[in-house]
């Protein structure tokens, strides 16, 4: 069935895709909040704000929320994004009502436990520490310095040491009695549920407890060009292979022709094991196990992202064949065959996607959230199909810039200097 918008009393809008003959059912609660609008001192505060919603209630306790969650098959789950913050649960679809009423708990009654927040700083400390020991979640981190330097968006989305520690309870309080409230957030619910139970249910629990909330102020236009060539990072360590991070700037989805545009483009380019990028580097020279592209749009912004593990020894061929790739889309228009190829993959696996109940919730409640309409998956399709092999060359003409790239490279006796001078050789 087709999503629609309901609305509950307090005005609170709500996603909702009725799935019929699903076990389960997804509810999330998405908030116009994130990593990018973390104070500086304080980065990372949105992130361990999510942390402290499962650590207790006016009424629950921790474990006892898991325990209400868990013991009736359900699971619960968070994140933060740069821009927003996503809370859900899903369960099986007869205990919609508990388990709305547990994610409701949680968002309305938290209480922030001074004892929980020392633990899961340090929990979180933990997870910083895991992120910056792995070769290339720590070259993602670099790449976002690079490309956002002294922005909100360069910094890692935990944070680091320092701000955590310098992160207090009343900043939480803070954060949270400010920002969380009815203007910021929408809902989203899909599975085997009728749209007038979940409003009627919705209202019954939610009622008018939340406060009318403020937007955050935004930091914009952070896209910048680097007049004297690509920027490039290096932190070099004595591991056994390479990671590459490269990315061009983008435009955001205030300016983007549209994002289906972008996704086809990253098909193409590496997002599947029939993509340019995996078939040159994997399949004809063998040089990489994985390589992917990824593109992250964001409001304003955004980053068209290649991540690759590779042989020391290969990394600068391996460097200047990505370039080239990413430059020959740049140059010429795909043939229509390929982008048959591309528009099929994408419909083909977002319908797959979306025959989980949680992630058709995360795409409906993105959806509301972003656009402030749901763009159900048959409006999609027809989007995908309408993209020219012209539009994508044009995108790729406009990001694919030596002035508009950046590297960050993790490994064994990498040199910056020759690392700029193997891009603008490619």
């Amino acid at each position: 069935m087709k999503p629609q918008v309901l609305k509950l009393e307090n005005g609170v809008p709500i996603a909702m895709m009725e799935m019929p003959g699903m076990e389960s059912v997804s509810v999330g609660i998405f908030v116009d909040i994130g990593a990018r609008h973390d104070p500086g001192a304080q980065s990372g505060l949105a992130h361990f704000a999510e942390h402290l919603f499962f650590k207790g209630t006016s009424t629950r306790s921790a474990r006892q929320l898991s325990l209400a969650t868990e013991t009736l098959g359900g699971s619960a789950d968070a994140f933060t994004s740069e821009e927003h913050s996503c809370f859900y649960l899903r369960g099986p679809a007869e205990e919609f009502a508990h388990f709305s009423e547990v994610l409701l708990d949680m968002f309305i009654n938290s209480t922030f436990p001074a004892e929980e927040i020392e633990r899961e700083r340090e929990v979180i400390s933990e997870e910083i520490s895991m992120y910056q020991e792995q070769p290339a979640s720590r070259a993602e981190d670099l790449l976002s310095m690079v490309m956002w330097p002294k922005h909100p968006l360069g910094r890692p989305i935990s944070g680091d040491e320092k701000s955590l520690r310098r992160i207090s309870r009343q900043h939480l309080i803070n954060h949270t009695k400010t920002h969380y409230g009815q203007k910021n957030i929408v809902m989203a619910v899909a599975g085997n549920i009728q749209p007038d139970v979940v409003v009627k249910t919705l209202n019954t629990l939610y009622g008018k407890r939340l406060s009318s909330g403020r937007r955050p102020a935004l930091r914009p236009n952070p896209r910048r060009s680097f007049a004297r060539g690509p920027q490039v990072q290096v932190e070099n360590r004595a591991i056994e292979q390479t990671q590459i991070a490269l990315a061009c700037h983008t435009p955001g989805r205030d300016k983007l022709p549209s994002l289906e545009v972008m996704r086809l483009l990253s098909v193409v380019a590496g997002e599947n094991t029939s993509s340019r990028l995996w078939n040159e580097l994997r399949e004809k020279r063998g040089w990489c196990y994985q390589i992917d592209t990824d593109p992250n749009v964001l409001s304003d912004t955004g980053l068209f992202q290649v991540f690759a593990g590779v042989d020391p020894a290969n990394t600068h061929k391996a460097l200047q064949l990505i370039w080239k790739e990413l430059r020959r889309l740049a140059e010429k228009p795909i043939p229509k065959s390929e982008l048959d190829r591309a528009i099929s993959y994408s419909i083909g696996s977002t319908r797959m996607g979306l025959e989980s109940t949680a992630n058709a919730m995360l795409w409906i409640g993105e959806s509301l959230l972003f656009h402030r309409e749901v763009i159900d998956s048959g409006t999609a399709q027809e989007r995908l199909r309408k993209v020219t092999a012209a539009q994508i060359q044009e995108l790729a003409a406009e990001i694919f810039t030596l002035a508009n790239c950046g590297l960050a490279v993790v490994g064994p006796d990498a040199a910056q200097a020759d690392l700029q001078k193997a891009l603008k050789e490619a």
